[in-house]
């Protein structure tokens, strides 16, 4: 394997679209360290902060990603952009090039951790590349954190709900049928768009009902989200109609067979 190289960027510009949507991680890490991730994030909650992406680099082919920002506010302190919203984090990487490219990041996170920054990986992926890079290096240290929210979509799921509830739920789903018209449909895409201040509207009231705090992730991230994930279709509705009725919305960030609810 060619010798790594790692360097900092502080412009989207500087690390070509094409190469960056080649790089990967355990989803959906995959999604929070995409561009339109980054971009959003800047565009919103980050817009205080200066881009640092750390580009680990092999023949000058761009081979590893970490996706992070400046904050100059107080002490310089590096962490993740669009944290900490992000539910799952972790270096993008070409696969084959994990774990030189952890070892490399690494290194030069402990090189600038004595310019007197700090650093704060937070939702860092406990299988994920970073992790794996630092059980020999032993340079970050770690907290638990809550675990994000996902669905593997390849997975049956049925084995996880006892068979008296599924009874229940075939039950209430078989009258329905008898009076409706009963569709779960999924929407992503462009369409999918035409219904967001539709769901928003509804979130929000959603949310006060139950006390929830109506800014995690504050309104202007998930909308500059959507708006750039959609036409990817990396983010999904998926929605409960009855009678023609929409009924139930909810939002996935999708990364590959991994859905992540937001």
């Amino acid at each position: 394997m060619a010798d790594l190289s790692v360097q900092a960027h502080s412009e989207i510009s500087d690390v070509p679209a094409v190469a960056w949507a080649a790089l990967t991680a355990r989803s959906p890490a995959s999604v929070t360290g995409s561009r339109a991730w980054f971009e959003a994030a800047l565009a919103t909650v980050d817009r205080a902060t200066e881009p640092h992406l750390l580009a680990v680099r092999a023949n000058d082919r761009v081979v590893a990603l970490l996706t992070l920002v400046l904050d100059r506010r107080q002490e310089p302190k590096l962490r993740f952009a669009g944290a900490p919203f992000n539910d799952l984090t972790d270096l993008m990487v070409l696969p084959g090039y994990e774990a030189a490219a952890a070892a490399a990041v690494i290194e030069a996170l402990r090189e600038i951790s004595t310019r007197g920054w700090s650093i704060e990986l937070e939702d860092l992926d406990p299988a994920g590349a970073l992790v794996a890079g630092d059980r020999e290096q032993v340079l970050l240290q770690w907290e638990r954190s809550l675990v994000a929210p996902t669905l593997l979509l390849e997975e049956e799921h049925d084995a996880r709900v006892s068979p008296r509830l599924r009874r229940r739920w075939d039950r209430a789903l078989e009258r329905l049928n008898s009076e409706y018209c009963v569709e779960v449909r999924f929407v992503t895409g462009p369409v999918m768009l035409e219904d967001f201040v539709e769901f928003v509207r509804v979130r929000d009231i959603r949310l006060r009902a139950k006390g929830h705090n109506l800014r995690d992730p504050p309104p202007e991230l998930l909308e500059a989200t959507v708006q750039r994930l959609a036409p990817l279709e990396r983010c999904a509705f998926m929605e409960l109609h009855i009678g023609g009725v929409v009924v139930a919305r909810d939002l996935y960030l999708l990364g590959g067979s991994v859905a992540m609810l937001w």
